[in-house]
């Protein structure tokens, strides 16, 4: 049976060392100048300044090799949109408050993108995402996929391929759910893929 395309961006599961990821974030602010919809799911980047409060502000990532992330939304505080009460996304040029995970030791599970048939020995590499879907603005979730394209050893790209996300149903085929870290974190060092 094959894989489901159904993308959802990343999913903290658990700590790197085996231990439940405890729902731990931190608050960041969405500039309403940021022309770019927001999603539950979206890797995001600190800009390099923040409000008044000094809580920093986020972007979303740059999705190519050699860009940072400092962390995923999992959600918002309060609504991103107050005249939408049921809106689970913040649209382009509205100002609202992101809950990110940012622990560089969190595991995310992330579905590729069908650009390439995957391989065992994607695993263990390190590999970039892929934004070509969208995020959903019925469900708020992120479009954000894994570029098996991209698959190399090279330390500054955004995510390491753990393993193959262990659900029944889930095969080694296009559209996938992996297991993965940021390997580029704005908060640790990247390392070379093996």
């Amino acid at each position: 049976m094959a894989n489901v395309d159904a993308p959802f961006g990343l999913r903290p599961i658990r700590m790197r060392g085996g231990a439940p990821y405890n729902g731990a974030v931190n608050k960041y602010e969405i500039k309403s100048d940021l022309n770019a919809a927001l999603y539950i799911g979206d890797p995001v980047i600190k800009t390099g300044t923040s409000n008044s409060r000094g809580m920093p502000y986020v972007q979303i990532a740059t999705l190519t090799a050699s860009n940072a992330v400092t962390g995923v939304i999992v959600g918002w505080e309060g609504p991103p949109n107050t005249a939408n009460l049921e809106q689970q996304y913040s649209v382009a040029l509205n100002k609202s408050i992101a809950l990110v995970c940012d622990d560089p030791d969190v595991v995310f599970l992330i579905k590729d993108d069908a650009s390439a048939v995957p391989a065992v020995t994607d695993v263990g590499t390190n590999a970039y995402m892929s934004n070509t879907d969208g995020g959903s603005t019925t469900t708020g979730l992120s479009g954000v996929e894994l570029d098996l394209t991209t698959p190399a050893t090279t330390s500054t790209y955004q995510l390491k391929i753990l393993r193959l996300y262990d659900v029944e149903g889930n095969d080694i085929a296009i559209n996938a759910i992996w297991e993965v870290i940021i390997n580029n974190h704005t908060e640790a060092h990247g390392t070379d893929g093996i």
